[in-house]
């Protein structure tokens, strides 16, 4: 009983860094980057790889699930990383966009993209957690 309730506070202490991780790099979406040193379409490519980034671990998160929770922290991790560089390089998009309502549109879409993985890494990690219970699962 005891190494249970170390691991799930291990496990619980892990998502809770991960999820400040995602909530400080939304509080930075608006922030602007020191420098931009490349174009728009240059930046734009760079969140759409992001973007793929995110979509790739939350259907690998979506396999382990049933599969091997146990992996879920790794994809979670990885789902936190490409949220990060996601804000990165929406922050050197945002210093290049002329207009301020797509830069607003933009904006308000990548947090809203950090409060579903924040979802996502919150259920992986009750997932882990309980492994047997069905509506975790789902």
């Amino acid at each position: 009983l005891t190494q249970t309730l170390e691991n799930a506070g291990s496990e619980k202490g892990i998502i809770t860094a991960m999820v400040d991780e995602i909530r400080k790099a939304m509080a930075r979406v608006q922030e602007l980057p020191g420098g931009v040193s490349k174009t728009f379409v240059c930046y734009q490519t760079d969140t759409f790889a992001n973007c793929k980034a995110i979509t790739k671990n939350a259907q690998e998160m979506v396999v382990m699930a049933s599969a091997l929770p146990q992996e879920l922290p790794t994809y979670s991790r990885e789902l936190t990383n490409a949220y990060s560089q996601l804000v990165d390089t929406t922050q050197c998009t945002l210093a290049t966009i002329d207009s301020q309502n797509i830069a607003a549109r933009l904006s308000q879409n990548v947090q809203a993209l950090g409060e579903v993985c924040i979802e996502l890494v919150y259920s992986g990690g009750t997932l882990q957690t309980s492994p047997d219970d069905q509506g975790a699962r789902r």
